[in-house]
């Protein structure tokens, strides 16, 4: 792990779908609140955010939602987040931790990979956990204290 909580503050782990909301702006979006959120608080992630932004990044200038100007500029902004992380960097231990998760849980590979670091995380210091993809909530939910997201919860 790189660099260190602040302050001893509470740290908010995000992952890929709540840290691109620090990276590119998403008008008219329901969780355009996360981002007022996560400029607050001292943060946490994984380093597998780094590739997995650039490829959110890609799909939305692919998909006509950002501009190639507007690509160039927001893909240079997740190395940018980095310096003002809490990163929990990839190793095997954190691997085989996050197979586990997958092999327990409804989870697709990456997700597992952002909550065994998260898990990895508290057990050094205290955090909740913030995501935005509705499948990843329901489990983190049960495994680590995670940000209540109102969209995701079930109605």
């Amino acid at each position: 792990m790189s660099s260190s909580p602040r302050n001893g503050a509470k740290v908010f782990f995000a992952d890929t779908s709540a840290l691109l909301y620090l990276v590119v702006d998403h008008p008219g979006e329901p969780f355009a609140w996360v981002r007022g959120l996560l400029r607050e608080a001292p943060l946490a992630a994984c380093d597998l955010f780094l590739p997995e932004a650039v490829a959110a990044l890609r799909g939305r200038r692919d998909g006509g939602h950002l501009s190639p100007r507007g690509f160039q500029k927001a893909v240079r902004s997740p190395e940018e987040l980095v310096p003002s992380l809490y990163l929990v960097e990839s190793s095997l231990a954190l691997m085989q931790a996050a197979s586990l998760l997958a092999r327990e849980y409804p989870l697709r590979g990456a997700d597992a990979v952002h909550l065994a670091a998260a898990l990895a995380l508290f057990r050094q210091v205290s955090g909740v956990f913030l995501t935005l993809d509705r499948r990843q909530y329901r489990v983190a939910k049960v495994l680590v204290p995670t940000y209540p997201v109102p969209e995701l919860e079930e109605a």
